[in-house]
Protein backbone atom coordinates (compact mmCIF):
# COMPACT_ATOMS: atom_id res chain seq x y z
CA UNK A 1 0.00 0.00 0.00
CA UNK A 2 1.34 3.44 -0.92
CA UNK A 3 2.02 6.17 1.63
CA UNK A 4 -0.79 8.27 0.13
CA UNK A 5 -3.32 5.46 0.57
CA UNK A 6 -2.18 4.94 4.16
CA UNK A 7 -2.81 8.64 4.83
CA UNK A 8 -6.33 8.42 3.41
CA UNK A 9 -7.14 5.35 5.51
CA UNK A 10 -5.85 6.95 8.72
CA UNK A 11 -7.74 10.20 8.18
CA UNK A 12 -10.95 8.43 7.22
CA UNK A 13 -10.75 6.14 10.24
CA UNK A 14 -10.39 9.14 12.52
CA UNK A 15 -13.53 10.89 11.31
CA UNK A 16 -16.16 11.29 14.00
CA UNK A 17 -19.89 11.47 13.39
CA UNK A 18 -21.14 14.96 14.21
CA UNK A 19 -24.56 16.13 15.26
CA UNK A 20 -26.32 17.96 12.39
CA UNK A 21 -25.55 21.65 12.36
CA UNK A 22 -29.23 22.59 12.61
CA UNK A 23 -29.30 21.04 16.10
CA UNK A 24 -26.37 23.09 17.41
CA UNK A 25 -26.46 26.56 18.94
CA UNK A 26 -25.24 29.42 16.76
CA UNK A 27 -22.80 30.63 19.46
CA UNK A 28 -19.07 30.96 18.76
CA UNK A 29 -17.37 27.67 17.75
CA UNK A 30 -16.02 25.62 20.66
CA UNK A 31 -17.62 27.86 23.28
CA UNK A 32 -19.71 25.99 25.90
CA UNK A 33 -22.95 27.35 24.46
CA UNK A 34 -21.98 26.33 20.91
CA UNK A 35 -22.56 22.74 21.98
CA UNK A 36 -26.07 23.39 23.30
CA UNK A 37 -29.15 22.20 21.46
CA UNK A 38 -32.17 24.47 21.24
CA UNK A 39 -34.59 24.20 24.14
CA UNK A 40 -37.26 21.56 23.53
CA UNK A 41 -40.53 20.67 25.23
CA UNK A 42 -40.48 17.30 27.02
CA UNK A 43 -43.88 17.20 28.74
CA UNK A 44 -46.26 17.40 25.78
CA UNK A 45 -49.66 19.12 26.20
CA UNK A 46 -52.59 16.83 26.95
CA UNK A 47 -56.23 16.99 25.98
CA UNK A 48 -58.48 19.08 28.21
CA UNK A 49 -57.22 21.07 31.19
CA UNK A 50 -53.47 21.05 31.60
CA UNK A 51 -51.90 19.66 34.79
CA UNK A 52 -49.02 21.42 36.49
CA UNK A 53 -45.79 19.51 35.91
CA UNK A 54 -43.17 19.47 38.66
CA UNK A 55 -39.96 17.89 39.87
CA UNK A 56 -38.22 16.35 36.84
CA UNK A 57 -35.67 13.55 37.17
CA UNK A 58 -33.68 11.88 34.39
CA UNK A 59 -31.64 8.71 33.77
CA UNK A 60 -29.69 7.43 30.77
CA UNK A 61 -30.38 4.06 29.13
CA UNK A 62 -26.99 2.74 27.95
CA UNK A 63 -28.42 -0.20 25.96
CA UNK A 64 -30.93 1.73 23.86
CA UNK A 65 -28.99 5.00 23.90
CA UNK A 66 -31.81 7.19 25.13
CA UNK A 67 -32.94 9.07 28.23
CA UNK A 68 -36.01 8.67 30.39
CA UNK A 69 -37.39 11.82 32.02
CA UNK A 70 -39.99 11.51 34.79
CA UNK A 71 -42.04 14.15 36.61
CA UNK A 72 -45.25 14.69 38.56
CA UNK A 73 -48.51 15.76 36.94
CA UNK A 74 -50.46 17.67 39.59
CA UNK A 75 -54.19 18.02 38.98
CA UNK A 76 -57.14 19.58 40.74
CA UNK A 77 -58.40 18.16 44.05
CA UNK A 78 -55.00 16.75 45.01
CA UNK A 79 -54.72 14.11 42.29
CA UNK A 80 -51.15 13.56 41.15
CA UNK A 81 -49.57 10.89 39.00
CA UNK A 82 -46.03 10.32 37.78
CA UNK A 83 -45.33 10.47 34.07
CA UNK A 84 -42.41 9.60 31.78
CA UNK A 85 -41.03 10.63 28.40
CA UNK A 86 -38.34 8.86 26.35
CA UNK A 87 -35.81 11.16 24.68
CA UNK A 88 -33.27 10.27 21.98
CA UNK A 89 -29.63 11.37 21.99
CA UNK A 90 -30.54 14.20 19.63
CA UNK A 91 -33.52 15.43 21.66
CA UNK A 92 -36.22 13.64 19.68
CA UNK A 93 -39.41 12.73 21.57
CA UNK A 94 -39.68 8.93 21.38
CA UNK A 95 -42.75 8.15 23.44
CA UNK A 96 -44.46 8.89 26.74
CA UNK A 97 -46.30 6.77 29.28
CA UNK A 98 -47.80 7.12 32.73
CA UNK A 99 -46.13 5.47 35.71
CA UNK A 100 -48.63 5.44 38.56
CA UNK A 101 -52.16 6.28 37.39
CA UNK A 102 -53.20 2.64 37.98
CA UNK A 103 -52.33 3.12 41.67
CA UNK A 104 -54.48 6.20 42.30
CA UNK A 105 -57.53 4.16 43.34
CA UNK A 106 -56.11 4.25 46.89
CA UNK A 107 -56.39 8.06 46.93
CA UNK A 108 -52.73 8.63 47.85
CA UNK A 109 -50.73 11.02 45.65
CA UNK A 110 -47.22 9.99 44.53
CA UNK A 111 -44.46 12.60 44.35
CA UNK A 112 -40.70 13.32 44.37
CA UNK A 113 -39.71 10.70 41.82
CA UNK A 114 -36.15 9.46 41.28
CA UNK A 115 -34.94 6.63 39.08
CA UNK A 116 -31.96 4.48 38.12
CA UNK A 117 -31.40 2.43 35.00
CA UNK A 118 -30.38 -1.24 35.28
CA UNK A 119 -28.37 -2.25 32.19
CA UNK A 120 -28.39 -5.96 33.15
CA UNK A 121 -32.18 -6.25 33.36
CA UNK A 122 -32.84 -3.43 30.84
CA UNK A 123 -35.31 -1.72 33.15
CA UNK A 124 -35.62 1.16 35.60
CA UNK A 125 -36.25 1.26 39.31
CA UNK A 126 -38.60 4.16 40.03
CA UNK A 127 -38.74 5.39 43.64
CA UNK A 128 -41.06 8.04 45.08
CA UNK A 129 -42.93 9.16 48.15
CA UNK A 130 -46.55 8.22 48.82
CA UNK A 131 -48.62 10.55 50.98
CA UNK A 132 -50.26 8.58 53.80
CA UNK A 133 -51.47 11.41 56.06
CA UNK A 134 -52.18 14.75 54.39
CA UNK A 135 -48.90 16.76 54.25
CA UNK A 136 -47.57 14.99 57.37
CA UNK A 137 -46.70 11.32 56.86
CA UNK A 138 -45.07 9.99 53.69
CA UNK A 139 -43.48 6.63 53.05
CA UNK A 140 -41.16 5.57 50.19
CA UNK A 141 -42.39 3.13 47.58
CA UNK A 142 -41.04 1.81 44.29
CA UNK A 143 -41.86 -0.16 41.18
CA UNK A 144 -39.86 -1.69 38.35
CA UNK A 145 -40.50 -0.18 34.92
CA UNK A 146 -39.71 -1.67 31.50
CA UNK A 147 -37.22 0.40 29.50
CA UNK A 148 -40.00 1.49 27.10
CA UNK A 149 -42.91 1.43 29.53
CA UNK A 150 -44.28 -1.83 28.09
CA UNK A 151 -44.83 -3.17 31.59
CA UNK A 152 -44.86 -1.88 35.16
CA UNK A 153 -44.14 -4.10 38.13
CA UNK A 154 -46.15 -4.17 41.34
CA UNK A 155 -45.65 -1.31 43.77
CA UNK A 156 -43.71 -2.22 46.90
CA UNK A 157 -42.78 -0.36 50.07
CA UNK A 158 -39.19 0.49 51.03
CA UNK A 159 -39.53 2.76 54.07
CA UNK A 160 -42.48 2.95 56.47
CA UNK A 161 -41.16 3.45 59.99
CA UNK A 162 -43.21 4.36 63.04
CA UNK A 163 -43.14 8.07 63.86
CA UNK A 164 -41.26 8.89 60.65
CA UNK A 165 -42.20 10.67 57.45
CA UNK A 166 -39.89 10.19 54.46
CA UNK A 167 -38.93 12.72 51.80
CA UNK A 168 -36.70 13.15 48.75
CA UNK A 169 -35.73 9.57 47.92
CA UNK A 170 -32.66 8.95 45.75
CA UNK A 171 -31.43 5.72 44.15
CA UNK A 172 -28.19 4.35 42.67
CA UNK A 173 -27.53 1.03 40.93
CA UNK A 174 -24.70 -1.42 41.73
CA UNK A 175 -23.69 -2.58 38.24
CA UNK A 176 -21.49 -5.56 39.18
CA UNK A 177 -23.32 -8.55 37.59
CA UNK A 178 -22.99 -10.73 40.68
CA UNK A 179 -24.55 -7.97 42.78
CA UNK A 180 -27.10 -6.23 40.51
CA UNK A 181 -28.87 -4.24 43.21
CA UNK A 182 -29.81 -0.72 44.25
CA UNK A 183 -29.35 1.50 47.27
CA UNK A 184 -32.30 3.75 48.05
CA UNK A 185 -31.82 6.64 50.48
CA UNK A 186 -34.37 9.09 51.87
CA UNK A 187 -34.69 11.82 54.49
CA UNK A 188 -36.46 10.61 57.65
CA UNK A 189 -38.33 13.27 59.67
CA UNK A 190 -39.87 12.80 63.09
CA UNK A 191 -43.63 13.22 62.67
CA UNK A 192 -44.02 14.44 66.26
CA UNK A 193 -41.41 17.20 66.33
CA UNK A 194 -41.40 17.78 62.53
CA UNK A 195 -37.61 17.78 62.58
CA UNK A 196 -35.13 15.88 60.41
CA UNK A 197 -33.92 12.84 62.34
CA UNK A 198 -31.72 10.78 60.03
CA UNK A 199 -30.88 9.85 56.43
CA UNK A 200 -32.11 6.29 55.89
CA UNK A 201 -30.85 3.66 53.45
CA UNK A 202 -31.92 0.25 52.20
CA UNK A 203 -30.66 -2.20 49.60
CA UNK A 204 -33.21 -3.30 47.00
CA UNK A 205 -32.37 -6.30 44.82
CA UNK A 206 -32.99 -6.22 41.07
CA UNK A 207 -36.14 -8.35 41.52
CA UNK A 208 -37.52 -5.95 44.16
CA UNK A 209 -36.75 -8.13 47.16
CA UNK A 210 -35.06 -6.59 50.20
CA UNK A 211 -32.91 -9.04 52.17
CA UNK A 212 -31.56 -6.34 54.51
CA UNK A 213 -33.58 -4.14 56.84
CA UNK A 214 -33.58 -0.40 56.33
CA UNK A 215 -31.20 1.50 58.61
CA UNK A 216 -29.92 4.96 59.39
CA UNK A 217 -26.86 6.11 57.46
CA UNK A 218 -26.32 9.35 59.30
CA UNK A 219 -26.25 9.64 63.09
CA UNK A 220 -29.81 9.78 64.38
CA UNK A 221 -30.19 13.21 65.96
CA UNK A 222 -32.79 15.95 66.06
CA UNK A 223 -29.99 18.29 67.11
CA UNK A 224 -27.86 17.55 64.02
CA UNK A 225 -31.02 17.19 61.87
CA UNK A 226 -29.38 15.32 58.95
CA UNK A 227 -31.31 15.60 55.68
CA UNK A 228 -31.15 16.22 51.91
CA UNK A 229 -29.37 12.94 51.16
CA UNK A 230 -27.95 11.92 47.79
CA UNK A 231 -26.14 8.77 46.65
CA UNK A 232 -23.73 7.53 43.95
CA UNK A 233 -22.22 4.11 43.25
CA UNK A 234 -18.56 3.65 42.29
CA UNK A 235 -17.75 0.31 40.68
CA UNK A 236 -14.00 0.71 41.28
CA UNK A 237 -14.56 0.67 45.05
CA UNK A 238 -17.76 -1.41 44.95
CA UNK A 239 -19.19 1.10 47.38
CA UNK A 240 -21.95 3.65 47.58
CA UNK A 241 -21.17 7.13 48.86
CA UNK A 242 -24.02 9.02 50.52
CA UNK A 243 -23.90 12.75 51.27
CA UNK A 244 -26.23 14.94 53.33
CA UNK A 245 -26.58 18.21 55.21
CA UNK A 246 -26.46 18.41 58.99
CA UNK A 247 -26.29 21.10 61.65
CA UNK A 248 -23.07 22.16 63.34
CA UNK A 249 -24.40 24.90 65.58
CA UNK A 250 -27.16 27.47 65.27
CA UNK A 251 -27.36 28.58 61.63
CA UNK A 252 -24.08 26.85 60.73
CA UNK A 253 -24.77 23.80 58.53
CA UNK A 254 -22.17 21.45 56.99
CA UNK A 255 -21.95 18.69 54.39
CA UNK A 256 -21.31 15.15 55.65
CA UNK A 257 -20.94 11.72 54.07
CA UNK A 258 -20.62 7.96 54.64
CA UNK A 259 -19.28 5.09 52.58
CA UNK A 260 -21.60 2.08 52.29
CA UNK A 261 -20.77 -1.49 51.39
CA UNK A 262 -21.81 -2.26 47.82
CA UNK A 263 -23.51 -5.54 48.77
CA UNK A 264 -25.24 -4.98 52.12
CA UNK A 265 -25.47 -1.19 52.26
CA UNK A 266 -23.88 -1.19 55.70
CA UNK A 267 -21.90 1.89 56.70
CA UNK A 268 -18.16 1.26 56.27
CA UNK A 269 -16.46 1.68 59.66
CA UNK A 270 -13.93 3.15 59.91
CA UNK A 271 -14.35 5.92 58.90
CA UNK A 272 -18.13 5.83 59.60
CA UNK A 273 -19.70 9.29 59.09
CA UNK A 274 -17.22 12.00 58.05
CA UNK A 275 -17.32 15.64 56.99
CA UNK A 276 -16.96 16.75 53.36
CA UNK A 277 -16.67 20.41 54.24
CA UNK A 278 -16.87 22.09 57.65
CA UNK A 279 -15.63 25.49 56.52
CA UNK A 280 -17.51 28.04 58.49
CA UNK A 281 -19.46 29.49 59.80
CA UNK A 282 -21.49 28.89 56.64
CA UNK A 283 -24.99 27.75 55.78
CA UNK A 284 -24.32 24.86 53.37
CA UNK A 285 -27.29 23.14 51.75
CA UNK A 286 -28.59 20.86 48.97
CA UNK A 287 -25.58 18.53 48.46
CA UNK A 288 -25.42 16.33 45.37
CA UNK A 289 -22.90 13.71 44.29
CA UNK A 290 -21.70 11.97 41.11
CA UNK A 291 -18.83 9.66 40.19
CA UNK A 292 -16.77 8.94 37.09
CA UNK A 293 -17.08 5.24 38.06
CA UNK A 294 -13.31 5.07 38.28
CA UNK A 295 -11.25 7.02 40.78
CA UNK A 296 -13.26 10.12 41.65
CA UNK A 297 -16.40 11.51 43.24
CA UNK A 298 -17.50 15.12 42.95
CA UNK A 299 -19.73 16.60 45.67
CA UNK A 300 -21.43 19.96 45.10
CA UNK A 301 -23.69 22.15 47.26
CA UNK A 302 -24.85 25.74 47.70
CA UNK A 303 -23.71 27.92 50.59
CA UNK A 304 -23.97 31.40 52.07
CA UNK A 305 -22.36 33.41 54.80
CA UNK A 306 -24.44 33.42 57.97
CA UNK A 307 -27.00 36.18 57.86
CA UNK A 308 -27.12 36.40 54.07
CA UNK A 309 -30.59 35.84 52.65
CA UNK A 310 -29.98 36.52 48.95
CA UNK A 311 -26.37 35.68 48.09
CA UNK A 312 -25.71 31.95 47.78
CA UNK A 313 -22.93 30.33 45.73
CA UNK A 314 -22.27 26.86 44.31
CA UNK A 315 -19.22 25.06 45.70
CA UNK A 316 -17.70 21.63 45.18
CA UNK A 317 -15.02 19.23 46.33
CA UNK A 318 -13.31 16.30 44.60
CA UNK A 319 -12.87 13.03 46.52
CA UNK A 320 -11.01 9.84 45.66
CA UNK A 321 -12.95 6.57 45.54
CA UNK A 322 -12.38 6.06 49.29
CA UNK A 323 -13.96 9.44 50.05
CA UNK A 324 -10.70 11.25 50.85
CA UNK A 325 -10.47 14.89 49.66
CA UNK A 326 -8.32 15.48 46.60
CA UNK A 327 -8.02 19.22 47.26
CA UNK A 328 -7.07 21.16 50.38
CA UNK A 329 -10.23 23.25 50.21
CA UNK A 330 -13.54 23.23 48.39
CA UNK A 331 -13.73 25.40 45.27
CA UNK A 332 -16.23 27.87 43.84
CA UNK A 333 -18.24 26.82 40.79
CA UNK A 334 -20.66 29.76 40.66
CA UNK A 335 -19.83 32.91 42.59
CA UNK A 336 -22.10 35.81 41.68
CA UNK A 337 -24.08 38.17 43.89
CA UNK A 338 -27.29 36.31 43.01
CA UNK A 339 -28.95 33.45 44.87
CA UNK A 340 -27.66 30.25 43.26
CA UNK A 341 -29.14 27.05 44.65
CA UNK A 342 -30.14 23.40 44.07
CA UNK A 343 -27.08 22.09 42.20
CA UNK A 344 -27.19 18.76 40.40
CA UNK A 345 -24.38 17.14 38.44
CA UNK A 346 -23.15 14.34 36.21
CA UNK A 347 -19.69 13.14 35.15
CA UNK A 348 -18.79 11.69 31.76
CA UNK A 349 -16.73 8.59 32.56
CA UNK A 350 -15.22 8.49 29.04
CA UNK A 351 -13.54 11.90 29.08
CA UNK A 352 -13.95 12.92 32.75
CA UNK A 353 -15.92 16.06 31.93
CA UNK A 354 -17.86 17.39 34.92
CA UNK A 355 -21.17 19.17 34.36
CA UNK A 356 -23.03 21.01 37.15
CA UNK A 357 -26.43 22.68 36.75
CA UNK A 358 -28.28 24.90 39.23
CA UNK A 359 -31.04 27.45 39.71
CA UNK A 360 -30.14 31.16 39.71
CA UNK A 361 -32.47 33.88 40.95
CA UNK A 362 -32.47 36.89 38.64
CA UNK A 363 -34.86 39.72 39.50
CA UNK A 364 -38.27 38.22 40.20
CA UNK A 365 -37.62 35.06 38.24
CA UNK A 366 -35.33 32.03 38.15
CA UNK A 367 -32.91 30.98 35.43
CA UNK A 368 -31.08 27.69 34.89
CA UNK A 369 -27.29 27.93 34.67
CA UNK A 370 -24.61 25.36 34.04
CA UNK A 371 -20.83 24.89 34.23
CA UNK A 372 -18.68 22.23 32.60
CA UNK A 373 -14.97 21.51 32.93
CA UNK A 374 -12.25 18.89 32.82
CA UNK A 375 -9.87 18.06 35.70
CA UNK A 376 -6.99 19.19 33.46
CA UNK A 377 -8.42 22.71 33.00
CA UNK A 378 -6.13 25.23 34.73
CA UNK A 379 -9.20 27.25 35.80
CA UNK A 380 -12.92 26.63 35.65
CA UNK A 381 -14.50 28.11 32.50
CA UNK A 382 -17.22 30.72 33.07
CA UNK A 383 -20.70 29.29 33.69
CA UNK A 384 -23.36 29.75 31.03
CA UNK A 385 -27.12 30.11 30.88
CA UNK A 386 -29.33 27.17 29.94
CA UNK A 387 -32.73 28.82 30.32
CA UNK A 388 -33.43 32.54 30.85
CA UNK A 389 -35.21 33.82 33.93
CA UNK A 390 -38.85 32.85 34.29
CA UNK A 391 -41.01 31.41 37.04
CA UNK A 392 -38.88 28.27 37.37
CA UNK A 393 -39.59 26.75 40.77
CA UNK A 394 -37.98 23.37 41.19
CA UNK A 395 -34.37 22.28 41.00
CA UNK A 396 -33.10 21.06 37.60
CA UNK A 397 -31.75 17.57 36.89
CA UNK A 398 -29.02 16.25 34.60
CA UNK A 399 -27.79 12.92 33.19
CA UNK A 400 -24.85 11.94 31.00
CA UNK A 401 -25.16 9.78 27.90
CA UNK A 402 -22.92 8.52 25.12
CA UNK A 403 -22.97 11.84 23.23
CA UNK A 404 -23.05 14.36 26.08
CA UNK A 405 -25.49 15.59 28.72
CA UNK A 406 -29.23 16.19 28.98
CA UNK A 407 -30.40 18.91 31.38
CA UNK A 408 -34.10 19.03 32.28
CA UNK A 409 -36.02 21.66 34.23
CA UNK A 410 -39.45 23.00 35.01
CA UNK A 411 -40.57 26.28 33.48
CA UNK A 412 -43.81 28.12 34.06
CA UNK A 413 -45.51 29.82 31.13
CA UNK A 414 -49.01 30.12 32.52
CA UNK A 415 -48.81 26.38 33.22
CA UNK A 416 -45.70 24.50 34.28
CA UNK A 417 -44.05 22.32 31.64
CA UNK A 418 -40.84 20.27 31.60
CA UNK A 419 -38.17 21.38 29.12
CA UNK A 420 -34.71 20.14 28.20
CA UNK A 421 -31.48 21.00 26.40
CA UNK A 422 -28.64 18.79 25.17
CA UNK A 423 -24.99 19.64 25.68
CA UNK A 424 -22.94 17.71 23.14
CA UNK A 425 -19.75 15.96 24.13
CA UNK A 426 -16.36 17.50 23.38
CA UNK A 427 -14.58 15.43 20.73
CA UNK A 428 -11.68 15.75 18.32
CA UNK A 429 -12.96 16.53 14.83
CA UNK A 430 -10.59 16.02 11.88
CA UNK A 431 -11.28 17.50 8.45
CA UNK A 432 -11.56 15.04 5.62
CA UNK A 433 -9.31 15.79 2.65
CA UNK A 434 -9.26 13.41 -0.31
CA UNK A 435 -5.86 12.52 -1.76
CA UNK A 436 -5.09 10.88 -5.09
Amino acid sequence: MSAKRVLVVIVAACLILQIPGSAISSAAPDSPTSRLSPEFLISQPTAGSQPERYGPAVAYNSLHHEYLVVWKNSRAFGFAELYAQRISLTGEILGHFDLTSDLLVDGHPRDEAALAYNAINDEYLLVYVCEIVDELDYNVRARRIAWNGAWKGSEFEIFDWANRGFYKPRVAWNSIPSHNRYLVVADAWDTGSNKANDVAGRVVMADGSMPYAGHNISIQSQTLQPHWGDVAYNVAANEFLVVWRQNWSGDDWDIWAARLDGASGAVVTPPAQFSIDTTGPLDQDHPAIATNSQDRYLVVWDQALLGSTTDREIYGRELDYHGSPMTVNSFAIAYSTDEETYPRLAINGKNNQRMVVWRRKIGLGYAIWQSGWFPTDPTLPPPFEIAPASSVWEQPAIAVGSSGFLTVYEKREGTSFIYGRMHWEYNLYLPYTAKN
